[in-house]
């Protein structure tokens, strides 16, 4: 991508995407909280599976506090993953210029334009049909 974009200015054409290769901060602090975040759910259920075999005597107390953990957990897992409010209009050049988006890292946003080309092969709502 970088040798083609070198060869724009050759062609006396600007280029349509500018890569900036510094590094400008660390990106592990945010790995390790979206990987919290993404298995909280399965960490939850990991723990209390383990709490109710070492006390089988409060089972169903382990089972319902467990139970009532997971949701609170796939809420927070959704309120990061599906954000509803801060959309804005942008466009992909713009997309492609951020770094720090993820499954779990989302960018609300409002694109529009026309698709072109297919973006499951045979699905039908995919671009038009031939």
């Amino acid at each position: 991508m970088l040798a083609i974009s070198d060869r724009c200015e050759e062609y006396g054409q600007s280029r349509y995407i500018e890569f900036n290769e510094k590094k400008q901060e660390s990106y592990v602090d945010d790995f390790f909280k979206e990987l919290l975040i993404a298995s909280a759910p399965a960490l939850i259920s990991i723990i209390v599976l383990i709490v109710c075999f070492i006390i089988p005597e409060n089972i169903l107390m382990v089972l319902g506090f467990g139970g009532i953990l997971f949701v609170l957990s796939l809420f927070v897992q959704l309120g990061y993953t599906h954000k509803n409010k801060g959309y804005t209009e942008t466009n992909v050049a713009e997309l492609l210029s951020e770094v720090k988006v993820s499954n779990v890292t989302s960018i609300p946003c409002i694109l529009k334009g026309k698709v072109i080309g297919r973006g499951n092969p045979g699905c039908i709502f995919n671009g038009s049909r031939r």
